[in-house]
């Protein structure tokens, strides 16, 4: 079982918040995009990680806490897909 079902399952049953956690396929950069907008948009701050990279003891992320920060992190997730090899088109 993999760690994030198994730390859901122990939130639940001590009856702590579990996290919302929305799951894209890589092709979908528009899809990643207008959801970090549209969350953002929310006045929540997000977390964004990125699986998928060889060594997954480094998998990096992004913490957006401000709204002047957002095209960085675009700029950052755009190099970062395009290493792994993904096409991205903005």
């Amino acid at each position: 079982m993999p760690n994030k079902i198994r730390k859901i399952e122990l939130f639940d049953k001590v009856g702590l918040p579990t996290p919302e956690t929305k799951l894209f396929k890589r092709e979908s950069i528009s899809a990643i995009w207008n959801y970090i907008k549209n969350t953002f948009s929310n006045e929540r701050p997000l977390i964004i990680r990125v699986a998928g990279i060889p060594d997954k003891f480094s998998r990096p992320y992004f913490y957006v806490d401000k709204k002047e920060n957002l095209p960085k992190i675009f700029d950052k997730l755009k190099n970062l897909l395009f290493q792994m090899g993904v096409l991205v088109i903005s």
